[in-house]
């Protein structure tokens, strides 16, 4: 049989002692109960002869053994003493600790007890706590009490016998193994020191680190108890990680509350507890007692479910004594806020969400982290810009790009792919078509009703990231929707671009759900929005006569008042809008169609022709329903003709497109 890491010694000599008291409890008559020689066995670490009869009577005959290891006897007895006088309880309590500490060492004497229990007397094992110690009933219940509250016993709140008593495997191979001096040698065997990160407070200039380090290093200076900082945000967003680089920047070790653990290749459960998060529980519970006045920090992983466990196999109370009195600073990571009763996250000191960095700084994360890899700039900038992009995906993808030897082209492939698959894998890879401008944006060519004092005004708001609305109407193809991505990019700011389809609910009250979601998102990541076919979502309401279509009207209205970053709203039908909305915008641009020198200037530049003819000049002068998007559409058309034929298919594409926007001329007597 292998036998796995700190395992405690069996302490035969003591445990034969402590069964010779548990046989004397029975009120029977000794001779008349039988014994297993299995048992027995175990106890002593004697083989017996199979041809005895066992009895109970004969049972204490075999229980009498010398002491084949003195030491340990020695050793584990002066240590029951240390463990009172570190704990501040009775020093006589000793032998009735040994009797718990044997009964979680010695699989004989724990068999024993229940193999005889039947016999025993009510409360015959607090009688021989009581007897071995020579303390009283009450005396036993404080010591107890006091074991319990540090960690050093733990009791089930469903099982309240004391052969239920366990006692974390770590502390009893230390009782057994060596000499306690202090309470954080108890600790030894159990501590899951964390391991370091490269990162460093730099690498999380998207978080208050400053907030967290300050207020950190005061409360370890002052030890000061109940100190909880909760960190929340999406997977992979690094929360793990800053909690390693504040622990380091500090100087102070961080230890892990895990849930179960690998020790030299055996599955751990020091506390033997039935669940994961009660193992968790009792772990940090007890960290807290031993390692209190020590520099140190707890780092608590995926805290959710021990909060969502609590009331199942521990109490609610016992976790908010524990987030108030904790004397080792703890941190708690969670992916899920929204699982934590109000009345833990109250209980934090700090909270503070860690969700995905903006672009610029995922794109200087994406230069350090594959530095070497002959990454272009423009691999950098593009990858920065991918939807739900973490730090642990970057780390992850350089890993195997390195691990795999690829560089530039190659490795940049390797990148997409690990990126792609897990975020497809997460449900989280998106897609959807982007806005893609087919012609480079050219202000000179935007046909603005409005002065160009206008358009500064518009640009310094953007510039300075003011709370500015604009409604942009004009007909379709005029720039409209351009016009708010160039400003966005200009000023290197996130436009978000919202749709119909991406408000618009078939349940009742969806709509407006998905209004306040969508706003909500766009402030906390500091993004611009632009509502492109606004019409489609700010009807006039006299036009509408769903209750709840008005309200969806009615909630966009209120949220376009509360947004506090640039606002963009493009549509071709102002007069469809609600009379409200015209209110609620400080600007109103009127894109119109081009100009003729604007015609002409985008014509030379769509056909790379310097000079027109004077046919060609007359012609295109002559189409006054011409916008920048119709030029779009004239280069995706050339793409598909051969050079030669450009100048010809140019003016007729051009033409057609005129032509199909002219009024319709009534028929007959109708006017």
């Amino acid at each position: 049989m292998i036998t796995p890491p700190n395992t405690p010694l069996p302490c035969h000599y003591l445990a034969a002692f402590y069964a010779r008291h548990v046989i004397s409890l029975i009120d029977v008559d000794l001779a008349m109960t039988n014994v297993s020689r299995a048992i027995l066995k175990r106890i002593s670490g004697h083989v017996l002869d199979s041809q005895v009869e066992l009895t109970t009577a004969t049972a204490l005959k075999h229980l009498k053994i010398a002491d084949a290891s003195p030491e340990l006897t020695a050793r584990v007895e002066q240590n029951l003493a240390t463990l009172c006088t570190l704990f501040n309880v009775a020093p006589n309590f000793g032998p009735a600790l040994g009797f718990l500490v044997l009964m979680n060492i010695n699989q004989g004497l724990n068999q024993l007890v229940d193999f005889v229990g039947g016999h025993f007397e009510e409360k015959a094992l607090e009688r021989l706590l009581c007897e071995v110690s020579g303390l009283s009933a009450n005396d036993v219940s404080h010591s107890l009490s006091v074991l319990q509250q540090n960690g050093v016993i733990l009791v089930d709140q469903y099982l309240n016998e004391l052969q239920d008593i366990t006692i974390p495997a770590s502390i009893l191979y230390v009782l057994t193994s060596e000499r306690i001096e202090s309470k954080a040698q108890l600790l030894r065997h159990l501590l899951c020191p964390s391991i370091e990160t490269p990162l460093k407070t730099d690498d999380f200039s998207y978080v208050d680190v400053a907030l967290l380090q300050g207020y950190l290093a005061e409360a370890i200076s002052q030890q000061l108890t109940g100190v909880n900082i909760l960190l929340y945000g999406e997977a992979g967003s690094g929360k793990t990680a800053l909690a390693k680089v504040l622990a380091k920047s500090l100087s102070v070790p961080l230890y892990e509350a895990q849930n179960v653990r690998m020790d030299e290749g055996f599955l751990s459960n020091e506390f033997g507890a039935k669940s994961s998060d009660t193992q968790r529980i009792q772990y940090i519970t007890m960290l807290q007692s031993l390692m209190g006045q020590s520099a140190m920090m707890l780092l608590v992983d995926e805290c959710e479910s021990l909060f969502y466990s609590a009331d199942t196999h521990y109490s609610k109370e016992s976790v908010h004594r524990l987030l108030e009195q904790n004397a080792v600073p703890t941190i708690w990571i969670t992916n899920y806020v929204d699982q934590l009763e109000h009345s833990y996250i109250r209980r934090f000191k700090l909270v503070m969400p860690v969700n995905a960095p903006k672009d610029e700084v995922l794109e200087k994360m994406s230069r350090a982290e594959f530095k070497g890899l002959g990454i272009s700039s423009e691999f950098h900038t593009r990858l920065s810009k991918t939807p739900n992009l973490t730090p642990a995906l970057l780390a992850n993808a350089s890993h195997v790009a390195r691990t795999l030897g690829v560089k530039r082209s190659l490795a940049q492939g390797v990148i997409e792919d690990v990126i792609e698959n897990s975020l497809t894998a997460c449900d989280l890879w998106d897609d959807s078509m982007r806005y893609q401008a087919e012609l480079a944006f050219d202000m000179s060519l935007l046909n603005i009703k409005q002065s160009s004092t206008v358009l500064k005004q518009i640009n310094h708001a953007v510039a300075t990231n003011a709370p500015i609305r604009v409604l942009i109407s004009g007909p379709p193809g005029t720039g409209k929707t351009a016009l708010a991505h160039h400003l966005a990019e200009q000023h290197k700011r996130e436009l978000k671009r919202v749709l119909s389809s991406d408000v618009l609910s078939k349940y009742v009250g969806g709509s407006e759900k998905q209004i306040a979601r969508l706003f909500q998102q766009a402030h906390r990541n500091n993004q611009m929005l632009l509502l492109d076919e606004v019409d489609s979502l700010l009807t006039s309401r006299e036009r509408l006569n769903m209750h709840h279509e008005r309200q969806v009207v009615n909630e966009l209205l209120a949220q376009l008042e509360c947004f506090s970053y640039p606002l963009f709203a493009a549509t071709n039908f102002e007069t469809a809008l609600d009379s409200a909305i015209l209110r609620r915008f400080d600007f109103k641009l009127q894109c119109d169609y081009l100009s003729a020198p604007q015609v002409l200037t985008l014509y030379k530049r769509t056909v790379s022709a310097p000079q027109l003819s004077t046919l060609e000049t007359e012609q295109l002068s002559s189409l006054s329903r011409l916008t920048p998007g119709d030029f779009a559409l004239l280069t995706r058309r050339l793409r598909f003709s051969a050079a030669h034929e450009h100048r010809q298919l140019a003016l007729a594409v051009l033409t057609d497109e005129n032509n199909r926007k002219q009024p319709k001329t009534p028929i007959g007597f109708v006017q």
